[in-house]
């Protein structure tokens, strides 16, 4: 065989192959683009790995993406079957994120939408925060250092209502991890649970602090008063008929209701800032403390009755200082920051910012 007959063999067997190689690429590229218009992760893999082969430089990196797609939508499909909804959502997410087909989109869709209502638990837990002033600490031990007459009442009003707005968002956060049962789909939501639990327990010690000082110094006031005002008529009475006593300690009464009101009008303030709802309802426990403080502070018919009573009241009210006697709450840096709230939990923030940026899909594809 001459070179010239080795040549001509060399052309054919080129153009063949080069023929062989360009069908096989048509051929690949159909199935590519039938693949593409169905939208389908398995078949989409099958026709880029040919096509990366054929033409790596224009479908290799293509191929990897959609490895990775399908790597992870096998994972989310374990998961799934396990009733692990986080897993397979952050697993459906991703692939969905890599190459997004209608496969990997209703896995994402059916293990996302359980976990919807973590987003507005996350907005409640912010709003916990944003309704609070950055200096808690600060006003708490404020409070602790002055007297009642330098208390601001617009400010404790206000300071009062920030802490049962942030109590009310946070037992909202908790009703919604109830109402879908989220804490028995993953451990990383019932240790958040213990988180919101914890947060709202220093909420309601820092609130139940002010309110309690606020009923313990009135207390003491009017035991003071009770004191005061017994010993002035049990010595004037041993003298004097009910008549004449009476309205000789009429001055004296009147002096002490004097030195009551600023206590008085604080606590009445605080008792109306409790509630959020309704306008000039008080709390529940004011009307029966408002009839001690009369007992205390009223002259009484007959007026020698009032000593008679003193021990009985002297013992309601050391009851009362009792129980609203308490310590100023600690307010760490992480009671102020969601920033340090978010560390803690730093799965779930991860998880919410997933679902934050699936938010449409979600809504759109999932049923009801």
């Amino acid at each position: 065989m001459n070179l010239s007959c080795v040549g001509k063999i060399t052309v054919v067997m080129f153009t063949f192959l080069l023929f062989s190689c360009s069908s096989e690429y048509q051929q690949a590229l159909k199935v590519y683009e039938r693949a593409r218009a169905d939208n389908q992760l398995q078949p989409l893999v099958l026709a880029l790995k040919t096509l990366s082969r054929l033409e790596p430089g224009q479908y290799l990196e293509q191929f990897f993406l959609a490895s990775e797609a399908q790597k992870q939508y096998q994972q989310a499909q374990v998961s799934m079957a396990q009733g692990n909804y986080r897993a397979a959502y952050l697993a459906s997410h991703a692939s969905y994120r890599a190459l997004a087909t209608e496969n990997n989109k209703v896995l994402l869709v059916a293990s996302g939408k359980k976990l919807i209502p973590l987003m507005r638990i996350q907005e409640e837990i912010k709003r916990s925060y944003q309704v609070l002033p950055e200096s808690m600490a600060e006003k708490l031990q404020g409070y602790a250092n002055q007297g009642v007459e330098d208390w601001d009442q617009l400010a404790l009003n206000t300071l009062l209502g920030q802490l049962t707005q942030g109590m009310l968002a946070l037992e909202n956060a908790i009703k919604l991890i109830h109402e879908h049962k989220l804490e028995a789909l993953d451990p990383e939501i019932s240790a958040l649970l213990t988180g919101i639990n914890n947060r709202l327990a220093a909420l309601t010690a820092a609130r139940d602090y002010l309110v309690g000082e606020v009923r313990y110094r009135n207390a003491l006031i009017l035991l003071e008063l009770n004191v005061l005002l017994t010993g002035e008529s049990t010595s004037l009475l041993s003298y004097v008929r009910d008549e004449v006593a009476q309205k000789t300690l009429y001055p004296a009464f009147f002096k002490a209701q004097q030195k009551y009101r600023p206590y008085g009008e604080l606590l009445e303030n605080v008792s109306l800032a409790l509630s959020l709802s309704k306008r000039d309802i008080h709390a529940p426990w004011y009307q029966r403390w408002q009839v001690l403080a009369e007992q205390v502070l009223q002259q009484q018919q007959p007026f020698s009755r009032y000593p008679q009573l003193a021990d009985k009241r002297s013992r309601q009210l050391k009851a009362l200082i009792a129980n609203n006697k308490q310590q100023v709450p600690e307010w760490g840096g992480g009671f102020a920051d969601i920033t340090s709230f978010n560390h803690e939990y730093p799965k779930i923030s991860e998880l919410v910012d997933k679902l934050t940026q699936d938010k449409t899909l979600l809504y759109l594809g999932s049923p009801g």
